[in-house]
């Protein structure tokens, strides 16, 4: 692998997990209860031996990530954040961003820029949105 990517010459390779130390309970738990043992996850490790004539060097860091997609990838964890955050304790509480607020709403008929209208009138008796003359929705 390390040939093939980039171009070092690996004499011998040694591999070996290593178990992290045990704990009592989960950690972050509120209340730790005693004589309940939690080990965290281990972690692999990797050693290798190179030939003194030569030396690795880690390559630069990339500039272009187009072959990544991180645009995509920024996109997808900002989103994932957002439902994170609204699935939390704090998303209840939330303004939604899609719609209007209630304060929005209620100023709008106290203004008189929109009319009351009483939310039965926009459906019909088979549960099917009404629409308007001629949109093609519902009848």
């Amino acid at each position: 692998y390390l040939y093939n990517l980039y171009g070092v010459e690996v004499l011998s390779v040694r591999s070996y997990v290593q178990q992290a130390r045990v704990g009592q309970d989960k950690p972050g738990a509120r209340l730790p209860k005693p004589r309940r043992w939690f080990r965290p996850r281990a972690s692999k490790k990797m050693t290798i031996e190179m030939p003194a004539t030569s030396p690795f060097i880690y390559p630069e860091a990339p500039t272009d990530f187009t072959a990544w997609d991180k645009e995509m990838m920024d996109r997808a964890q900002k989103s994932r954040e957002k439902e994170q955050k609204a699935m939390g304790s704090e998303g209840p509480r939330l303004p939604k961003e899609d719609g209007k607020t209630l304060r929005e709403q209620a100023e709008e008929l106290l203004k008189g820029k929109k009319a009351w209208r009483p939310g039965w009138m926009d459906w019909d008796l088979g549960g099917r949105p009404r629409g308007e003359v001629g949109a093609g929705v519902g009848t």
